[in-house]
């Protein structure tokens, strides 16, 4: 990194955001180093893929990249149009591309292969100029809970929220299309979201259906789970959504937007339920049809959880270990 990079990135970035990146490329040097010295390939994610030189590393070692963001650009677009959009939740944030982010953004023309856990991700680096066959999906998986804690739903409409970055996760969406929702008396949203965002707070205090709780424990994490209808996650820019798994694994059903792997996991039959990203009309429409007909989301409890438990960790480590096979030769 030049000193004039420095002084760049030192103008633009937090102190954290520094050090991390500073730390990145240490890391990879590291890992450069350990590789060639050893004579072995590289299995990596992309902020610390290797560089190596144009056609490829002179002894043949071969680089396998696991992308388990979408690339930059994609994101950079998503929010910008958001942010038009949505200009009172972003406040003073500007959404513009940071020197330090380029490593991530050319990351992928250091590998051999990219692996992705979500076709969204891989959708995005193709429209970088990646080649498709050198880039595949390799989903992520869950441990489910024990078949017994798939419990009834009965009563009012009950909805989940979880998620740590709520512009990202799509809180004010949910939270407006819950305001424009038709609802019953007792109907209940709950967020599980440690938001410091003064717009989305104020958003969601306004509205008495509206609980919020800044943190759970995981023992209260998997009860909520099993008293939901419906975990709903409208996020704008999703590598995975990891969340979706887990609520599937609960009997609970599952919304979101294209925008992760939530169109991966499955269809309406296995209570996966996917909205256009930042559309609060066609969400607010949904919600108003399940507090109708609470059954569209209970009645797939089963069969989400039956699909989540095709979702392994070990299906996950055996697509990572058969793309380094392929790559590697052997």
């Amino acid at each position: 990194m030049s000193v004039t990079e420095i002084k760049e990135a030192v103008g633009r970035l937090s102190v954290e955001e520094f050090y991390n990146h500073l730390f990145d490329g240490w890391l990879a040097g590291v890992l450069g180093r350990q590789a060639e010295r050893r004579g072995t390939h590289i299995l990596t994610y992309e902020p610390y893929a290797v560089r190596r030189p144009p056609g490829g590393f002179a002894d043949g070692r071969k680089q396998i990249l696991f992308h388990f963001h979408p690339h930059v650009d994609q994101e950079d677009k998503i929010y910008a149009e958001d942010q038009r959009r949505f200009p009172e939740f972003y406040g003073q944030t500007k959404v513009t591309e940071s020197p330090w982010r380029k490593r991530t953004a050319d990351a992928w023309r250091q590998a051999d292969m990219v692996l992705c856990a979500s076709s969204f991700t891989r959708n995005s680096l193709l429209a970088a100029g990646m080649r498709a066959e050198l880039c595949r999906v390799v989903p992520y998986g869950v441990k489910p809970p024990p078949t017994e804690d798939v419990a009834a739903r009965q009563g009012p409409l009950k909805i989940l929220f979880v998620g740590r970055n709520p512009l990202r996760k799509g809180l004010h969406h949910l939270l407006l299309a819950w305001r424009q929702a038709v609802k019953k008396e007792g109907d209940r949203l709950t967020v599980v979201c440690a938001a410091r965002d003064w717009a989305v707070r104020e958003l969601g205090a306004d509205q008495r259906s509206v609980e919020w709780r800044d943190s759970v424990s995981g023992e209260e994490l998997s009860r909520l789970y099993r008293e939901a209808d419906a975990l709903v996650v409208p996020s704008l820019c999703e590598g995975f959504g990891h969340v979706y798994l887990e609520a599937m694994g609960h009997g609970c059903a599952a919304v979101g937007t294209g925008h992760s792997a939530l169109p991966d996991l499955g269809g309406e039959r296995e209570g996966v339920f996917v909205v256009p990203a930042g559309n609060v009309e066609k969400l607010a429409s949904l919600i108003s049809r399940a507090s109708a007909e609470p059954g569209i989301f209970r009645g797939r409890a089963e069969a989400a959880r039956r699909r989540a438990v095709e979702f392994t960790w070990e299906k996950f480590r055996e697509g990572v270990k058969a793309a380094v096979r392929e790559v590697a030769g052997n």
